[in-house]
């Protein structure tokens, strides 16, 4: 059924076509019950359809604000989660995907990754950088528990591979 401003009547069309094939034993009570039914199932999922898109919306704002944050503090990133706000605003607007990904300056390293996989290397350079500071810093510089200075070091050495491990180019070499 759809999920427009028709899916109550698409969903009232349909239970009162399950109910024709037998014209001569249709209860008219029962019919009315199925409707009413077919239309509160149509409303429903209309509801939990747009709260689910704005719950995806309010993601991918986040995303942006952390990223546009990472612009100007060095250890905060900046790529990794305009990614999970392209990622977000894909399945929750069209149109702040188009917006994100039309960016003049951010753009094409969203395009680059959703089509290719692909990592600049200046992007990836700036990440292991980042990655390798921050991890000096959790190591030497912060006053924290060593457990949890293990665990960001950790996390940094698996982000640190998993970047490596993508490619610079989409250009397949020869």
């Amino acid at each position: 059924m759809a999920h427009n401003n028709l899916g109550v009547w698409d969903a009232a069309v349909a239970a009162e076509a399950f109910l024709r094939p037998d014209d001569d034993q249709i209860d008219p009570a029962e019919t009315d019950r199925l409707i009413k039914e077919a239309v509160k199932a149509e409303i429903e999922r209309s509801w939990m359809h747009r709260s689910r898109r704005g719950m995806w919306n309010v993601v991918g704002v986040a995303f942006v604000l952390i990223g546009a944050i990472g612009v100007f503090l060095p250890l905060i990133p900046t790529t990794g989660p305009l990614l999970v706000a392209a990622w977000a605003f894909a399945k929750g607007s069209p149109r702040l995907h188009h917006w994100l990904i039309n960016n003049r300056m951010l753009g094409p390293f969203i395009v680059e990754w959703e089509t290719y996989g692909v990592i600049k290397p200046r992007a990836k350079l700036f990440a292991l950088s980042s990655m390798g500071l921050a991890s000096a810093w959790m190591l030497f510089g912060a006053d924290m528990h060593w457990a949890l200075a293990a665990a960001g070091v950790g996390l940094c050495l698996v982000g640190s591979a998993y970047v490596a491990s993508r490619p610079s180019s989409h250009e397949i070499s020869r």
